[in-house]
């Protein structure tokens, strides 16, 4: 058989027993187009928990946050970053991997 050339008669009676019919196509075509559709609704459903996670984190790393602020508020200076440096170094640390945290989400 050439490129862009009817298979011979031979090829033909050959390979008779390979042949596949139109109803087998669309079967295969139908088979994958569902494989397709329920991929798709299987990495949407994972994407949207994979979001919720990641919204959970970030509220947690929020949270953190408040928390922190107001125990550098405790500590003296006029600005925050003036009663941050002034805070304890766990309070300065905690403060410094949740923003890390949610700088990065």
């Amino acid at each position: 058989m050439h490129r862009n050339q009817t298979a011979s008669p031979k090829f033909k009676k050959t390979n008779r027993r390979f042949k596949v019919g139109p109803d087998a196509i669309d079967n295969w075509y139908r088979r994958v187009s569902e494989s397709f559709d329920a991929l798709g609704e299987v990495v949407t459903a994972e994407s949207q928990e994979l979001v919720r996670s990641l919204h959970e984190v970030k509220t947690a790393c929020s949270a953190i946050i408040r928390n922190v602020e107001n125990l550098v508020s405790e500590s003296e200076g006029a600005t925050f970053n003036d009663r941050l440096i002034n805070a304890p170094q766990g309070v300065r640390e905690v403060y410094a991997s949740a923003q890390l945290l949610i700088d990065q989400l």
